[in-house]
């Protein structure tokens, strides 16, 4: 029966029919498509797992903000994956997240005219706020928040009701895109608000760009600043935010009631970036296309702190020459130390009758001020030297002018200073300091010491002179026995910073200690400090 049907079968062209067979040239080409494809596949889910980890994803406030801002800081408490377990490392180790886990936020809102409170229900945890000014305004800037919503309605309704509040002129806003851009100034905020909305992104501008590529990725603090314009705008701020003192935008004898004077050639660009590292923080800095000071002396200034005494709570060794430190701090320069090592305090009958406001009630001060205006005037002949032991009615105190001016020469003469400071506090209140001049020469160090008799005298300090060293010590400074080389927390305070630094500094709270360094990379300045956290 088998054969007959076989044999039928061929008779009548039914037999089974078998697959032809694929061409193995195709069959490879299938394979290796799908393993491209699966290659493909498995390369775009490792780069969205690496970016995940290294890095933030979404929209970021410099994306909101505008390209003509001149200063800009951001705070991302959402970054990538690693540092947030490094971050939350750093928090449990530090024993939880302190009194109050949005400080940051509250600086940041409540230094304008809104409240936090406004601002928590919707916040979504990134924050960028910059100094601006309209093109169209150029001599009105305003400070700009770009705040992450994580819900747009909420955020229109909070704020709607906070500018009812402070007005339109104090307060603007606008709210698109999973951000409110907030504007805070004197005199049309929300016009300010909208005409920052409008304009090109500061995250396409190739000056900030090329600025942050400098600095690993994924950096939750982040600041940066076109220095000169910066400079500019923050004067014109103080200007307004100082209306009791008779400060005049360009004037640097007035604009130093608010603060140091700013250089008028100031130039150049800022970069700072922090990150959470193994229990510890980093923070990293470039100055790009500042000025440099010619002739920096090479020293090594880490060996050489290291080389300092241990038990301190802060020391440093930075590299001269020092002579362009009296353009930034004029006077400052040589009164500062006769504050350290002594006492500087109003003289007895020299302010007028009546209680003097805090520095903390503005409309207090400008009341004041209005009422003496006598204290502005030549107000640096009201100002005496109270040293240990003597008084304004000593006819033979020397004169603390004298000896600022002599300290002053001294540290621009010098090709380095050291300093170092113990915790213990004094009966006058002077600093448990001792300072180092390094002089070009041993006969400068010693003419030195001689044009800084009267500092020595008001202060009481004691002046050697070793070799090209001038050391002037207060009496209440006694250091350990050992060297910060010696000391681990010393060690990794330091590790990781700026290769040949012409600047290194350590201070040691007890709880945590702070290294830092500052170098040259080409014609750029770059900063590296460690915080470590125990």
């Amino acid at each position: 029966m088998g054969e007959t049907g076989t044999e039928a079968g061929a008779e009548t062209g039914t037999e089974a029919e078998v697959p032809p067979k694929r061409s193995r040239k195709k069959l490879a080409g299938v394979l290796a498509a799908a393993g491209v494809a699966l290659a493909v596949v498995a390369a775009g889910g490792a780069f969205a797992v690496v970016r995940l980890w290294q890095d933030s994803v979404g929209r970021m406030p410099e994306d909101v903000l505008p390209a003509s801002a001149a200063a800009y800081a951001r705070i991302n408490l959402t970054p990538g994956l690693r540092q947030r377990l490094k971050l939350g490392a750093l928090i449990a180790d530090s024993g939880g997240k302190g009194d109050d886990d949005h400080a940051l936020e509250r600086i940041v809102f409540e230094s304008g005219p809104i409240s936090y409170r406004d601002v928590a229900p919707w916040f979504d945890g990134r924050l960028g706020v910059a100094l601006w000014a309209d093109p169209a305004h150029p001599d009105a800037p305003v400070t700009l928040v770009a705040a992450a919503a994580k819900d747009a309605d909420k955020a229109r309704k909070a704020l709607d009701a906070a500018q009812k509040k402070a007005g339109t002129d104090r307060l603007g806003f606008t709210v698109a895109d999973g951000y409110a851009l907030l504007a805070f100034g004197e005199q049309d905020a929300q016009g300010a608000a909208t005409a920052a909305a409008k304009q090109p992104k500061l995250a396409g501008a190739a000056a900030f760009r090329s600025a942050v590529a400098t600095l690993p990725p994924d950096q939750p603090l982040l600041v940066w600043a076109d220095l000169g314009p910066a400079a500019k705008l923050a004067e014109k701020l103080a200007v307004s935010a100082f209306p009791y003192l008779p400060i005049e935008a360009g004037d640097p004898e007035t604009v130093g009631l608010a603060g140091p004077e700013i250089p008028d050639d100031l130039t150049g660009t800022l970069v700072l970036g922090a990150q959470a590292a193994d229990g510890s923080i980093e923070v990293r800095g470039r100055f790009i296309g500042a000025a440099q000071p010619a002739g920096q002396t090479p020293v090594d200034a880490v060996q050489a702190l290291g080389q300092l005494p241990s038990g301190t709570v802060a020391s440093g060794v930075v590299s001269g020459p020092f002579t362009a430190i009296e353009d930034v701090l004029g006077e400052d320069l040589g009164w500062m130390p006769l504050t350290l090592f002594g006492d500087l305090a109003m003289g007895p009958g020299l302010l007028p009758e009546g209680e003097v406001p805090e520095a903390v009630d503005p409309e207090a001060i400008q009341k004041y001020l209005e009422e003496h205006p006598e204290v502005l005037e030549g107000g640096g002949d009201r100002y005496v030297f109270l040293g240990p032991g003597l008084g304004p009615g000593n006819e033979t105190m020397p004169d603390p002018q004298q000896a600022a001016d002599a300290f002053s020469a001294g540290v621009q003469a010098a090709k380095a200073l050291s300093f170092s400071m113990v915790n213990s506090a004094t009966a006058t209140g002077s600093a448990p300091l001792m300072l180092d001049l390094h002089m070009p020469d041993a006969a400068a160090a010693k003419q030195l010491q001689t044009d800084l008799a009267a500092f020595t005298r008001l202060t009481t300090t004691t002046c050697e002179v070793s070799g090209e060293h001038v050391l002037l010590k207060a009496k209440s400074y006694a250091p350990g026995t050992g060297k910060l080389a010696e000391s681990d927390l010393f060690k990794k305070a330091m590790a990781g910073g700026v290769a040949h630094p012409y600047a290194a500094l350590f201070f040691d709270s007890g709880s945590d200690q702070v290294g830092f360094t500052a170098g040259r990379d080409g014609a750029d300045t770059v900063l590296f400090a460690r915080v470590v956290m125990r």
